[in-house]
């Protein structure tokens, strides 16, 4: 047996990948949010605290990422306060705040505060990564 087929038959008993709604929801959304990057394999970036969530709970479920190796970046405009900020995204995945990483802000231009963006937990971007990717 060559060493892809002894990996993919090791994947195969590490990985349900049977079909379940879970695991397309997060395909799904790692196919549209996730990152090109090899470097990043289980990045997204989005603001949408609802595709968050369910992605955090692919990463834990379907991916047996362990919540101390989960990773959240935030990018923020220069009004919000880092510490609400995170505050919001770790009731919204669950998590803990010492899994952030450092807040990075935005120089642009301050926005006029609009409800979606209140609504949406004080942040311009949030990035998501598991085991064996980093934030840059």
């Amino acid at each position: 047996m060559t060493k892809r087929n002894i990996a993919r038959v090791k994947a195969r008993e590490d990985f349900d990948l049977s079909y379940t709604p879970l695991f397309a929801v997060g395909l799904a959304i790692y196919w549209g949010e996730g990152d090109s990057k090899p470097k990043n394999p289980l990045r997204i970036s989005n603001t949408d605290p609802r595709m968050i969530k369910l992605y955090v709970r692919f990463l834990r479920e379907i991916m047996k990422v362990p919540d101390d190796k989960i990773r959240l970046g935030l990018i923020l405009y220069p009004d919000l306060d880092d510490r609400a900020s995170k505050n919001y995204w770790s009731k919204i995945t669950n998590l803990k705040s010492t899994i952030f990483v450092k807040s990075q802000f935005s120089k642009g231009v301050i926005l006029q505060k609009t409800a979606p963006r209140r609504v949406y937990g004080y942040s311009k971007w949030v990035r998501v990564q598991g085991e064996g990717s980093r934030m840059d």
